[in-house]
C-alpha cells in the first residue's frame, strides 16, 4: 500500500466570507449560464428543479423529501463530513473530530479572509464551548492503545499524525483562551487533517475498496482520501492580479471511480491551465477538453448505509429519492462532476458550490443524488469565492493525503 502523507500548515489566500444578507440575496437572484448554474440557482432560491434541465421531479418530491428530514441538523464542516464517511472510523477519533468540528457555526465552516484573520466571529461559537470541546477531543486522543490494530510503517506514520493530531488542538485551545479567532480555526484545519490521515491508515488496513461494476473495472479507480492543490490566477476584488490555491480532499473511499477520474487526470496534468468557464454566484465551473478525459464516466452516488454505489443513475430514478447521499451537498465548496441534463454518464468538468449550506433547507437539496461529490474544499474559499470566468488553473498537484491508486 502507498500511504503519501503530506500537509500544508499555510496557504496564501484563505477563508471566505459567507452567510451576510447581500450574499444570500445574491443566491437568491443569480442569472442563469447553464444548466447545472440553472439548477444549483434554483436549491440556493429554495424551489423545485425545473423540468426544462431535463430532470424528472414529480410534483411530490418535495411532499417525500420530508420523509427523509435529518433528526438534526445537517453537517456543514467538509472535514467532519469526509471524517464520517471513512469506513471503520474507530469511535474515540470520529468522536474526537466531531468535537472540533463543532466549534464552527453551521454556515460559517473555516472562514478566513486574505489576510488570515476571521472576517467576522460569526463563523465561531462562545470561546468557553471551544475550550471545552477542544479539551474534549484532547482527552479522546489520549486513551491508551489507540493504534494497536496497526503495525509497521503504518503504525509509525499514525503515531506521528496523532502527534500532530494533539498538536493542533492544545495549540487551538490556548489560542481560544487568548480569543484568537484565526489562529483557531487554522489548527481546526490542520488537527482534522491529522486525524482524517489516521482515520484513513486505519480503515485502508481493515476494509477492501468497494466493488464497482465489471463494465467499469478498467476506469482509474481511487482508495482512501487524496489531497489535492488547485494554484490558480485571478484578479481581486480590486482588480489585481494575484494567484492563489485551493486545497481540496478528494473521497475515494465513497466514490472510487469518480474521485479516481479526478485524481487521474491532476497526475497526468490535464488540470494545468485550465480556463473557468462558468463563475456566478451560486457555482464556479469549468470544463475538461474532450482529449483530455476520452472515457465517459458514470454518474456513482453512495448512499448511507450500502457497501455499493448506485452507477448510471440518479437516486430518484433508482427508487432511493428517500435515501441520503455519504457525500452531501451540505458544505461550502462541495465538489462535483457536472454532466449534460440529458446524460448522467457523460463527464463534462468539475464545478464547486459557493452557496452557504444554511440556505438550503435540509431534505430539500436537490443537488444530492442527481451529482456525483468528489470531495471538498478543505482550505482556500476567499479564493474559490474570488473566481470568476475566464480565470485560470495554473496547475493541479496531489499533494497527500492518505490513499492507493487501484
Amino acid at each position: 500500500m502507498m500511504i503519501s502523507v503530506g500537509f500544508v500548515h499555510e496557504l496564501a489566500v484563505l477563508g471566505s466570507g459567507l452567510g451576510s444578507p447581500k450574499r444570500r440575496q445574491q443566491c437568491c437572484s443569480v442569472s442563469m449560464k447553464s444548466p447545472t448554474a440553472e439548477r444549483v440557482g434554483r436549491i440556493a432560491a429554495g424551489v423545485c428543479i425545473s423540468a426544462v434541465l431535463g430532470l424528472s421531479v414529480p410534483t411530490d418530491v418535495l411532499a417525500k423529501s420530508s420523509m427523509r428530514l435529518p433528526s438534526k441538523p445537517p453537517e456543514t464542516n467538509a472535514q467532519a463530513i469526509l471524517l464520517e464517511a471513512v469506513p471503520n472510523c474507530p469511535a474515540w477519533l470520529r468522536e474526537a473530530g466531531l468535537s472540533v468540528s463543532s466549534v464552527t457555526t453551521e454556515g460559517g465552516g473555516n472562514i478566513r479572509s486574505s489576510g488570515g484573520e476571521v472576517r467576522s466571529s460569526k463563523g465561531l461559537k462562545s470561546w468557553p464551548y471551544i475550550e471545552k470541546s477542544t479539551a474534549k477531543a484532547l482527552d479522546k486522543l489520549g486513551g491508551a492503545g489507540l493504534l494497536g490494530s496497526l503495525d509497521g510503517k503504518d503504525r509509525d506514520t499514525a503515531e506521528a499524525r496523532l502527534e500532530d493530531a494533539k498538536k493542533a488542538l492544545r495549540a487551538m485551545k490556548a489560542s481560544a483562551e487568548k480569543k484568537k479567532s484565526a489562529d483557531v480555526i487554522s489548527n481546526q484545519i490542520i488537527g482534522l487533517r491529522a486525524m482524517d490521515d489516521i482515520a484513513s491508515i486505519i480503515s485502508m488496513r481493515s476494509t477492501t475498496p468497494r466493488p464497482v461494476p465489471d463494465e467499469f473495472s478498467k476506469l482509474p479507480k481511487l482508495f482512501g482520501h487524496a489531497d489535492v492543490e488547485l494554484l490558480v490566477g485571478y484578479k481581486t476584488p480590486s482588480g489585481q492580479p494575484t494567484k492563489g490555491k485551493v486545497l481540496l480532499e478528494l473521497d475515494g473511499f465513497s466514490s472510487p471511480i469518480s474521485a479516481g477520474s479526478f485524481a487521474s487526470l491532476v497526475k497526468d496534468g490535464k488540470y494545468d491551465g485550465l480556463k473557468i468557464k462558468i463563475e456566478d454566484e451560486v457555482l464556479v465551473e469549468t470544463e475538461i477538453p474532450k482529449q483530455a478525459s476520452p472515457q465517459s464516466i458514470p454518474i456513482e452516488i453512495l448512499v448511507q448505509g450500502m457497501n455499493s454505489a448506485e452507477y448510471g443513475t440518479s437516486l430518484e430514478e433508482a427508487g432511493l429519492f428517500n435515501e441520503r447521499p455519504v457525500l452531501p451537498f451540505n458544505a461550502y465548496g462541495t465538489l462535483a462532476l457536472s454532466h449534460p441534463s440529458n446524460d448522467l454518464n457523460s463527464q463534462g468538468g468539475f464545478f464547486f458550490v459557493k452557496t452557504d449550506p444554511t440556505e438550503t433547507p435540509a431534505g430539500l437539496n436537490l443537488l444530492d443524488g442527481n451529482y456525483a461529490v468528489v470531495g471538498y474544499v478543505i482550505d482556500g474559499q476567499t479564493v474559490l469565492s474570488d473566481l470568476r470566468a475566464g480565470d485560470s488553473i495554473v496547475s493541479a498537484k496531489l499533494v497527500g493525503g492518505v490513499y492507493d491508486f487501484i
